[in-house]
């Protein structure tokens, strides 16, 4: 059963829509922290000074039932070392506080431990409110950036000609700061990184989108049309676009095997039946022909009969051509010197070269290794080869013959300076009865190529400005 998937682009889209949710959720939570941490520093502040005030106050009304000598009588100065010891003793418990008593409009503060910045005058007012309610109050005041939490706690009972209150104070700082813990800077890296990963996302996204766009449209291309070759490309896909674009290649030239196997099949049975009922009325015709020229004949009919008999012997030479075609066999394969064939083939090819003008050279690499080949075919692909470079090398030119190793091969290069006998497909070369002679068949280069392919080896044509060179590569024994 076939897996319901959403297609590419829904998962782009679902990818996109949980990186923004991700990026905002993300910018939201840490708001939240930060409030939450907030809210509950100043709640801790709250108890603190509540409880803080409380104690001084209390630890104050003790002091003055215990001592038969209030502080509050004594001396402005020693009274205010008095009240600074309580404190002193008190705020030990809450050493982020500050605090102290407020002894009315007059005396001021007095006691207090810490030192109180710019906090005199809220001091005062919350401490006289809390004096002239009678019960103990708390404030969150705000000074600029910093919160205040203060607290302030009126003593019981007529102990002074003036109003004691005990007050503690908490001071948070930055706490209304927009940069308090750097949250300005938490929360623009985390929406850069949130914008940044959405961007990041959707860049990749359309990228990815485009590419498999152009696969699937190539794809598609080569669907119909196999020579079709995706752009080079860099990344994963362009990996994956030169794999298609060589397995492309490897279809296109096995298609175009096949179908030169087929034509050659088709074509072998053909040749076998057309050679078969062709070559017997030759040979009547050839017999006839030696029966008259026995009988006497006039010369000027002797020499018709003599080109009757050539012209019956050059088709018989095709019909072979024919039956090669069809019968190349290298089953019946032994090790054979290479050199000694081409060395032979070369000796029983001069007169014809000294015919055309042409000069035959030789550069053998020496100690190649016997192959194992079929003399016989062998020798007739370096008789095609070779005929081919003579009948196409201009006068007074050269053909060079080389023999050398070439990636575990023996080749053989045979190349001559003409001006090249196709200026199309070189692999046109090699199709049956194709041939730009006048009198060519067509199927030497055909017939060789069967015959070395058949011995598991190649041939290759190579034209340019300077010539032509065809070259036979045969695979030597493993154990060479």
């Amino acid at each position: 059963m076939k897996a319901l998937l959403p297609s590419l682009r829904t998962q782009l889209a679902l990818v996109l829509i949980a990186a923004a949710v991700a990026a905002i959720a993300g910018v939201l939570l840490i708001r939240e922290v930060l409030t939450n941490t907030e809210g509950l520093l100043v709640r801790e502040a709250r108890g603190q000074t509540e409880l803080a005030a409380e104690q001084l106050r209390y630890q104050l009304s003790e002091r003055i039932e215990i001592d038969i000598d209030s502080p509050l009588a004594l001396p402005p100065p020693v009274r205010d070392l008095s009240l600074g010891a309580i404190t002193h003793t008190v705020l030990g418990s809450f050493p982020s506080l500050e605090g102290g008593y407020w002894l009315g409009p007059e005396a001021g503060i007095a006691g207090t431990v810490l030192q109180v910045t710019n906090a005199e005058d809220a001091i005062a007012s919350v401490c006289a409110a809390a004096a002239r309610s009678g019960v103990a109050r708390r404030e969150q005041l705000a000074h600029g950036w910093d919160v205040w939490v203060l607290a302030a706690a009126p003593l019981a009972g007529d102990h002074a000609p003036f109003p004691v209150v005990a007050w503690s104070l908490r001071m948070l700082h930055d706490l209304n700061n927009p940069g308090r813990f750097r949250s300005n800077l938490y929360l623009g890296l985390l929406a850069a990184t949130g914008l940044l990963a959405v961007g990041g996302t959707l860049a990749v996204a359309v990228r990815l989108r485009r590419q498999v766009d152009a696969t699937v449209g190539g794809v598609r291309n080569l669907e119909k049309d196999l020579t079709f070759r995706f752009s080079s490309s860099t990344g994963e896909f362009g990996e994956i676009t030169e794999a298609i674009n060589r397995m492309a290649g490897q279809r296109l030239e096995l298609e175009q095997e096949l179908r030169r196997k087929e034509i050659l099949v088709a074509l072998g049975r053909l040749v076998a039946s057309v050679a078969h009922e062709v070559r017997n009325p030759l040979n009547n015709i050839q017999l006839l022909l030696e029966l008259l020229t026995r009988d006497g004949a006039s010369p000027s009919a002797e020499t018709r009969y003599r080109q009757l008999r050539g012209e019956v012997e050059r088709m018989e030479g095709i019909v072979q051509q024919l039956l090669t075609l069809v019968r190349h066999d290298a089953s019946s394969r032994n090790a054979q010197c290479l050199q000694a064939l081409l060395e032979g083939t070369l000796e029983a090819f001069a007169p014809y070269a000294d015919k055309h003008g042409v000069t035959l050279a030789r550069e053998f690499q020496p100690d190649l290794p016997d192959v194992p080949v079929h003399r016989a075919q062998i020798e007739q692909v370096f008789t095609n080869v070779l005929r081919n470079a003579i009948e196409a090398s201009p006068p007074q030119s050269e053909i060079r013959v080389r023999l050398f190793r070439k990636h575990g091969h023996a080749c053989v290069a045979v190349a001559d300076s003409g001006r090249g006998i196709f200026a199309g497909d070189p692999r046109r070369v090699f199709e049956p009865f194709f041939s730009t002679k006048p009198q060519g068949v067509g199927l030497g280069l055909t017939i060789s190529r069967e015959i070395v392919e058949a011995h598991g080896g190649s041939i290759e044509f190579a034209q340019d400005e300077t010539g032509t060179t065809v070259s036979v590569l045969l695979p030597l024994e493993a154990s060479a």
